[in-house]
């Protein structure tokens, strides 16, 4: 930021003081419960409810409520992030029960497109179920992002230890068949335990 604003201020543009002095400004500015009195803040999401009024009061009232989440985020964080804003603006399932429920609404209508051989269809409704698999996870207050990467690491290691196996018995996995590469999976997930 140094850097930047030393380029900037050597453009004629603004110093490193302007930058400070609107992070200061921002800063007071949406924390009034720290540094003033508002009345009617005294809770959690009194603060998170006046939070985002000031955010959309800075972003203009026309705005989407979705506007400013950057599409160059990655897919699973930027569909926690959409869901957050929706829910602030009011748009939520009334429990996890709910939100599973549309997980399995939107795995029938893949279903329906896989079977009827609909790529396009096909591509809409896995991210339909990726979207809706991402709001069970905020509910259950799980990272989307971070449970795929842990989950990528736990396929790799089973995956690596069943080549392993194989490999213990002169075999490629290439030349099994399922119900042997099966068993081999088996196995693996037995030995990580």
């Amino acid at each position: 930021m140094v850097f930047h604003a030393q380029i900037a201020a050597e453009r004629g543009a603004f110093t490193v003081h302007d930058v400070v002095a609107g992070l200061h400004d921002k800063l007071v500015r949406r924390h009034p419960h720290v540094f003033g009195h508002v009345e009617g803040i005294q809770t959690p999401e009194d603060v998170r409810a006046r939070w985002e009024a000031l955010k959309r009061e800075e972003r203009g009232q026309a705005a989407s409520a979705l506007e400013g989440v950057p599409s160059a985020l990655p897919a699973l964080i930027r569909a926690q992030k959409l869901y957050r804003r929706a829910t602030d603006a009011g748009f939520e399932w009334p429990d996890v029960g709910a939100a599973l429920e549309k997980v399995r609404e939107e795995l029938a209508e893949l279903e329906e497109a896989v079977s009827s051989r609909d790529g396009a269809g096909v591509h809409e409704e896995v991210g339909d179920v990726l979207m809706t698999v991402a709001k069970v996870a905020a509910f259950a207050g799980v990272d989307a992002e971070q449970a795929l990467r842990d989950a990528c690491g736990k396929f790799t290691r089973r995956f690596q230890q069943l080549e392993r196996l194989a490999a213990q018995r002169g075999q490629r996995i290439e030349q099994l068949s399922l119900p042997e590469l099966e068993g081999l999976w088996r196995q693996a997930k037995e030995k990580e335990g």
